[in-house]
């Protein structure tokens, strides 16, 4: 199988670091980039190289344009041109609107959405024709959740992003997905919810079944070596059907 040029924003926690090793056991050359975390980067990094990988780590906060077109340079000089790009780095700072600062609001709007934005714009610029890019948004960017504005607005905004850049990277093959992990037990925000919070959000679901970072992981994976003709498109990847969380 061809070893391809992968780059994973945020790769060395959580959903991150699924994807991560997961592209990585499919023997791919695997970018990550980390914020403040680098001993777990590293630990990412050294799992791809033992399960057939290789691997690379590169400091650059995503809301620094500078810092994502520097590692970008240096992902593309020592891997060659990206093949798939998962812009997966997200935060939240959860507040009721009215309770919500300034100073968190740009945090995580910075983060994500003009984080995805820089990330999105360098890897259009350098990527191999026939390109995946991924980015990973969250349900409660179509329905809204109380106690999260500045999270779900940023992750509304994801849906036009990722769908305008479907439309302008068409004519060179490249796809742009938006993925919507679902609940996931145990990792990220889930982890933080109050029991109560947490019992809500269970109960929103059809099926008695959550998603997990190994499954998405395998989703994403999976669809960045098939369906080339599918672009602009959301999956949810839970069986909610309307928000709650």
């Amino acid at each position: 199988m061809i070893r391809r040029t992968v780059l994973v924003t945020g790769g060395g926690r959580g959903l991150g670091r699924a994807i991560s090793t997961a592209f990585g056991a499919r023997g791919d050359r695997v970018a990550i980039f980390y914020r403040t975390d680098e001993a777990a980067a590293l630990a990412a990094g050294q799992e791809i190289e033992e399960t057939g990988g290789e691997a690379a780590v590169f400091r650059a906060d995503v809301r620094d344009p500078k810092a994502v077109e520097a590692g970008m340079v240096d992902v593309v000089s020592r891997f060659g041109p990206l093949d798939v790009c998962v812009a997966n780095a997200g935060i939240t700072r959860d507040a009721l609107l009215v309770q919500t600062t300034e100073e968190t609001w740009d945090e995580v709007v910075g983060t994500n959405l003009t984080g995805v934005f820089n990330v999105l714009r360098d890897a259009g610029r350098m990527m191999a024709e026939t390109g995946s890019v991924f980015v990973i948004g969250s349900i409660v960017g179509l329905f809204g959740r109380r106690g999260q504005c500045a999270y779900s607005a940023s992750k509304a905004a994801l849906v036009a992003l990722v769908q305008t850049a479907a439309r302008e990277w068409a004519v060179r093959g490249i796809r742009v997905n938006l993925v919507l992990p679902g609940y996931l037990p145990g990792t990220g925000v889930p982890a933080d919810l109050m029991p109560a919070a947490r019992a809500e959000v269970e109960a929103s679901h059809l099926l008695p079944v959550f998603s997990s970072p190994e499954a998405v992981a395998s989703f994403i994976v999976d669809l960045s070596r098939s369906c080339p003709g599918v672009t602009g498109q959301i999956f949810n990847l839970d069986s909610r059907i309307r928000g709650v969380w």
